[in-house]
């Protein structure tokens, strides 16, 4: 299922989500720009386990840099496409300052949760996933009743359906552990780093859920 656009439209510019998603892209573009760049910035700016806990105070940045790396043109498209469409909405609620720190911390919460459980891999840890998948749980518990317009492939037939946010995230997460699971089932493995997800989900939940009440009650006061 493919997000075309939620039916929720934030009060404000989301200028915070939309200078994000500009210094992702600016960033993808400099990694595409050379080969030899691209492998550069990524060993240099990627979450690598191995190199993080061998020396954290001289890798401090990494949990933070890793969020604006991509691994190509379907893992940014695709990621700045759910930040596009939910990422709105909750720097409308929390503010402009607010969303910046709540998405860098999820971000960074989401990196070190699947660093911490592969301490010894030398293998890059990249992507914003764990930064949206906080943005998701926050939408979930704000807007659970908001609809999202979506491609819903049924065989060869293509259909734009409108669907409730709390169907749609569930789906969402349920693919996650599904994945999960493949990956730990699969001998060889997975590119996808599943726990960065879970990692997200688990901190954007306990930011949000202990003050919706009194963000929902300022929103719609």
């Amino acid at each position: 299922m493919i997000p075309l656009r939620d039916e929720n439209p934030p009060r404000s510019f989301p200028l915070v989500n939309s200078i994000l998603i500009i210094a992702n892209v600016i960033v993808f573009i400099l990694q595409i720009s050379s080969e030899a760049r691209d492998n550069d910035l990524i060993y240099r700016f990627s979450l690598i386990p191995r190199i993080f806990f061998n020396d954290p105070f001289s890798n401090w940045y990494r949990p933070l840099t890793y969020l604006f790396l991509h691994g190509g043109y379907f893992h940014i498209i695709g990621n700045m496409l759910f930040l596009f469409i939910f990422g709105g909405n909750i720097e409308d609620i929390l503010g402009h300052g607010r969303y910046l720190l709540f998405y860098l911390m999820v971000g960074v919460c989401g990196g070190l949760f699947q660093a911490a459980l592969t301490s010894h891999s030398p293998a890059p840890i990249i992507g914003a996933s764990g930064a949206i998948s906080g943005v998701l749980t926050a939408y979930i518990l704000l807007f659970p009743y908001r609809r999202i317009l979506t491609l819903v492939f049924l065989g060869f037939f293509i259909m734009p359906v409108r669907i409730p946010v709390f169907i749609y995230i569930t789906i969402w997460i349920a693919g996650q552990f599904l994945g999960l699971f493949s990956s730990v089932l699969n001998e060889s493995g997975s590119n996808v780093a599943y726990f960065v997800h879970f990692g997200g989900i688990i901190a954007g939940f306990l930011y949000i859920y202990v003050q919706r009440r009194r963000l929902l009650r300022r929103y719609y006061a």
